[in-house]
């Protein structure tokens, strides 16, 4: 199995509007971990992970890169009228259990308790090396997170997202890619991340 970062350096062809499949995966934290290490991504040491649920994905990444600051952000709030089973008390479930996992790590882990939009304007632009976007799936809700998050990437900084299969996600990436001639990828469904490097003149 080749390495997440490969992909870069021997990618299949790509077609701009369209998120070419390449095989590579396990757990989605995996995939993330493994191209911020192949592509020594951390020149600034910091980035943003929005929707954090239990902060499995947040724990992995601050236990994996000792000189990351990992902004967590989630409002916490009931979004059954997307997913059924987010109710407000399943929310407050999952926001002690991330609280928990995170308290360890300091200074080093700071959790935003606000919704995607608002919190990415406490952050300049070119500021991250990294977003990783596992928000609300809708197709709206994925194009407001690329056009709040995208430009608070530095140049040549991961961008990636989270159910890459869901109908809306797949849709809002794809207009992005096609909006930067910009090769995307995916990873299998066992992770079901997609990924892609910033460049110059990105927009959406």
């Amino acid at each position: 199995m080749q390495s997440e970062a490969a992909i870069f350096h021997n990618p299949p062809p790509p077609r701009a509007g369209e998120i070419t499949p390449c095989t590579i995966g396990s757990m989605n934290y995996h995939v993330v971990a493994s191209l911020i290490s192949d592509l020594n991504n951390l020149q600034l040491g910091r980035g943003a992970e929005v929707g954090v649920l239990d902060g499995d994905t947040s724990e992995y990444l601050l236990k994996r890169f000792p000189g990351l600051t990992l902004y967590s952000v989630d409002p916490y709030v009931d979004y059954s009228e997307h997913e059924t089973n987010r109710t407000q008390d399943h929310m407050n479930k999952h926001e002690v259990k991330a609280r928990t996992k995170l308290a360890s790590f300091g200074t080093r882990s700071v959790l935003i308790k606000d919704y995607s939009v608002p919190a990415s304007k406490l952050f300049a632009d070119s500021s991250l090396d990294f977003v990783f976007i596992d928000a609300i799936h809708t197709y709206e809700a994925v194009i407001e997170d690329l056009k709040a998050w995208v430009p608070k990437v530095r140049l040549g900084g991961l961008i990636m997202g989270h159910d890459i299969s869901w109908e809306g996600v797949q849709r809002a990436v794809s207009e992005f890619g096609h909006a930067n001639t910009l090769p995307v990828y995916r990873s299998p469904s066992t992770s079901d991340v997609w990924f892609c490097l910033k460049p110059a003149g990105c927009t959406l």
